[in-house]
């Protein structure tokens, strides 16, 4: 899969969800996306931003570390993000994102997928 940090077409949310700092944002699949899949997000905090707590309303998500470190509290649930790391999170539960790194940033990827019905 080529890098999508490569390409110019990322977007850039400030306060995602009253956090702090910025993500860049690039849509790997684009309007590609099959069922189950909803997206693939290649996401890019920058150093010590979060990304405030939010609710899984519409389809669950798979978070990937791809470098960088950091934390994803589901719920009150602390989850350590390092390269590799992964996180589901259930339709209805609640998320945030915190970049624990003051000179790098937190690089991630989520995949939202429809449930099975």
């Amino acid at each position: 899969m080529p890098n999508p940090l490569d390409s110019e077409n990322a977007s850039i949310r400030e306060r995602l969800f009253g956090g702090n700092g910025a993500v860049h944002i690039w849509n790997c699949l684009g309007n590609q996306a099959a069922e189950p899949f909803k997206a693939v997000l290649w996401c890019a905090l920058e150093p010590g931003g979060f990304v405030g707590r939010h609710r899984q309303e519409v389809f669950p998500e798979i978070v990937i570390c791809v470098g960088g470190q950091g934390r994803a509290i589901v719920g009150e649930t602390i989850h350590p993000l390092t390269e590799g790391a992964l996180v589901f999170l259930p339709l209805g539960a609640s998320l945030s994102l915190h970049n624990d790194s003051k000179t790098e940033a937190l690089n991630y990827i989520i995949i939202k997928a429809k449930s099975g019905e």
